[in-house]
């Protein structure tokens, strides 16, 4: 009897420990107090893994609470990775070329060096897909 319930307590835990394990998610815990961390923890770990569903994640934050206010550098960060969704996900160059350039325009502000470059880069790529503009595109890169 003492060994049935033993047994029966130790399956109870190992399903209750295996339900936990495989629910758990790699999702980014996000809130209003922790979101300027995070913006930049996705961001640099974007280029690591080029994986979107991070920066879903975020967007999906974002809609949810409109309102929040967000440091210029923050903000600049926020929409290269909205910019670099659109072109990723939705192939919709011209969204993200309007996003990556506003965010040049923080980046450029606050003087995020790495930032800069980056959405240079990402214009001049953009600039060749939208207008098959060689030419034109080739001091974006410089």
């Amino acid at each position: 009897m003492v060994d049935s319930k033993v047994f029966l307590i130790k399956v109870c835990l190992l399903l209750f420990l295996k339900t936990n394990i495989s629910g758990q998610s790699n999702d980014p815990i996000l809130t209003k107090e922790n979101i300027s961390d995070k913006i930049s923890e996705i961001y640099h770990r974007f280029y690591k893994t080029y994986n979107t569903k991070e920066i879903e994640v975020l967007l999906t934050f974002f809609d949810k609470y409109r309102d929040l206010q967000l440091h210029d550098t923050v903000k600049g960060k926020e929409l290269y990775l909205k910019g670099i969704y659109h072109l990723i996900n939705y192939h919709d160059y011209h969204k993200s070329d309007s996003l990556i350039y506003h965010s040049l325009k923080y980046a450029i502000k606050t003087k995020d060096h790495l930032l800069t470059g980056m959405a240079y880069n990402e214009m001049g790529v953009l600039k060749i897909c939208i207008s098959k503009d060689y030419k034109n595109s080739r001091p974006l890169f410089l």
